[in-house]
């Protein structure tokens, strides 16, 4: 069985329990007990066959509030991705990868084309909280000292490989 996260990142007992059983964690589970039972509930009463995914269920065959709402969560972010894709489509764009809720594109997208593509998410949705986000993407540079040597061993082999050629007399001139 898989562990939770939070078992994951509180190795330690006894941080875990204070934190599990402080007030504000205590507060804040009760209150997305609640959120997830009215989500869940209104995904159910939308979609009455949600009841039969299995992946929507529990080990015992029952179905888990949590992860109706996960479910519902993640086909509304397809959506407006899918949205976002064909209004980049529009624009002569295209995506290089699409990373869970990430779209990646070559070159950043004017203002102008970021709100419209917004109001349309919006539009299309009906969620008017649905905004784009941006990051710079940086190459991954290695620095292991393993490459390190290796690039510095490869150099002297050029460098020295270099030196060979420009002394290198032919036998044949």
């Amino acid at each position: 069985m898989d562990k939770s996260a939070i078992v994951t990142i509180l190795k330690n007992n006894e941080e875990r329990s204070r934190f599990a059983n402080s007030k504000l964690i205590k507060k804040f589970s009760q209150e997305q007990k609640v959120l997830d039972t009215y989500l869940s509930d209104l995904a159910i009463k939308a979609n009455p066959t949600l009841l039969t995914y299995r992946e929507l269920q529990t080990g015992s065959g029952r179905v888990s509030k949590s992860k109706v709402v996960a479910f519902q969560y993640q086909h509304a972010e397809t959506n407006v991705m899918d949205v976002v894709r064909k209004e980049l489509k529009k624009l002569g764009r295209y995506s290089l990868a699409n990373v869970h809720d990430a779209i990646i594109i070559r070159n950043k997208l004017s203002s102008y084309d970021k709100d419209e593509i917004e109001i349309k998410m919006r539009q299309q949705t009906n969620n008017n909280y649905w905004r784009l986000g941006e990051s710079k993407l940086e190459s991954y540079e290695v620095v292991g000292d393993e490459v390190k040597r290796d690039e510095q061993r490869h150099k002297e082999h050029i460098a020295a490989e270099t030196e060979r050629a420009k002394n290198y007399k032919s036998k044949l001139i």
